[in-house]
């Protein structure tokens, strides 16, 4: 997932807060993509009391960041 200010240019939110951009395969085919940018803490709010040993990697350099957890 993109960190920190991603360009959202081209994007327009649905009633559910959800991003969306419109996206043109080369064939022609046209997609609506759905791009959500959640924060560290709403993450860990998601998997509150379902999940334990909770690590959150950012990766600065390629603007991204990986969460990983257990499952009891």
């Amino acid at each position: 997932m993109y960190r920190d200010h991603p360009d959202l240019s081209g994007f327009w939110e649905d009633k559910e807060g959800n991003l969306i951009k419109r996206r043109k395969l080369p064939n022609g085919q046209e997609f609506d993509v759905v791009k959500n940018y959640p924060e560290k803490e709403e993450l860990f709010g998601y998997l509150e009391g379902m999940a334990e040993d909770i690590e959150y990697k950012e990766h600065i350099g390629l603007l991204r960041w990986i969460l990983a957890y257990r499952v009891g």
